[in-house]
């Protein structure tokens, strides 16, 4: 296992891993970040629990292929 900061969006890179397999943590993260500028803090909760359930999601995902990485398998 090894982290890797993903790739900086730009005019020549219009994907990276964000965008191609956690597009909703990126999008409630950008909402969760821009609604203090925006002042609408009612909403700062909703965006934070969305953000969060995502976040945990991925991470659940994640957790189950490291878990299934370190199984053993016999053959049969």
């Amino acid at each position: 296992m090894y982290y890797e900061q993903p790739a900086l969006l730009g005019d020549n890179l219009q994907s990276n891993w964000l965008t191609e397999y956690a597009p909703d943590v990126l999008l409630y993260a950008s909402l969760l970040e821009a609604t203090p500028f925006l002042k609408d803090d009612e909403r700062v909760p909703v965006w934070s629990e969305m953000y969060n359930r995502a976040a945990q999601a991925l991470s659940g995902q994640d957790m189950g292929r490291i878990m299934d990485r370190a199984a053993n398998r016999s053959e049969a």
